[in-house]
This record gives C-alpha cells, structure tokens and sequence, in this order.
C-alpha cells in the first residue's frame, strides 16, 4: 500500500500544481493521513484514488461528499483497475449510505450484474486522475494560496 499511497499523493501534488498553485507552496508540506483517532492499517493499491482525492481536497479547502465511494489505483495520473471490486460492492450494498461509486474503467466489468440495477447509485469510470477530480470537485477555483487547514510548518 505505501507505494500506490506514495504514487497516489505524488499525482495529487501534480494535480493541485496544474490548478495554479505556488511550487513554493507546496515544497514544504508532508502529508500524514490518519483515519479517526487511532492508526489504522490499510493495504493495497484500491486506496490510491482515495488518498489522491483526499489529497487534492486538503491541499484546496474541498470538500468530498461523503455519500461518494471510490475504489482504483493511481500511478502517474491513470487511474488502473484493481482487484476485489464486487466484494468491495458487497460491502458498499450494505451500508447503504453511498450515491455514486467511482472506479477505474478497466474495473466496470467486474462489477455484478445488480450493480447497475440500484436506482439510487451513479457508477462512473474514470480514466485520469484529471477526471476524478473534475467528477467529484467539479471546477476547482484556485486562489493561489493554500487553505489555514493545510497550513502547518515541518
């Protein structure tokens, strides 16, 4: 997992570059993600869109919707099919708190067949990082300065 993470918040840096922000800005910032209030270990690549995504909101004052699941690798900006997809379904199906579910292209065949029968899901694919960003943020207003959220010093 660290190395799709890595790839992933690599992507993400670019991303938030092309939106115009400084290079010096970003040059002196290190992402640390924790999830709640303990460490919790995740694996494999199917969380490198997630944490590009939740990447390129922290570094721009964005908000994600949380009823949005994504699941997909990122390296160098190509979103790439992973594995484990229609369990990853299963779950998302019983939850039941989810509108849209973003995947790789190469990862909409394997999704069940009752997948695309729920009426209440959007299910998109997204070749790019690019489209990933534009399908969940829409257009990204950049002010040239990072949001007080972000901002903290080494």
């Amino acid at each position: 997992m660290r190395n799709s993470a890595v790839q992933a918040v690599h992507s993400a840096f670019g991303k938030v570059r092309e939106l115009g922000f400084a290079e010096a800005q970003l040059e002196n910032y290190a992402i640390e993600w924790w999830v709640g209030k303990q460490e919790i270990q995740y694996e494999g690549a199917s969380l490198g869109l997630a944490v590009a995504l939740a990447t390129v909101a922290a570094l721009t004052g964005q908000q994600v919707d949380p009823r949005i699941a994504v699941t997909g690798a990122v390296d160098r900006g190509q979103v790439v099919a992973v594995t484990g997809v229609c369990s990853k379904w299963e779950s998302l199906r019983s939850l039941g708190t989810f509108s849209r579910l973003i995947v790789a292209p190469g990862n909409l065949s394997d999704l069940p067949p009752d997948a695309w029968r729920e009426p209440e899901l959007k299910i998109s694919a997204v070749p790019t990082l690019e489209a990933a960003v534009a399908e969940v943020f829409g257009r990204i207003e950049c002010s040239g300065e990072l949001p007080p959220s972000v901002v903290t010093t080494r």
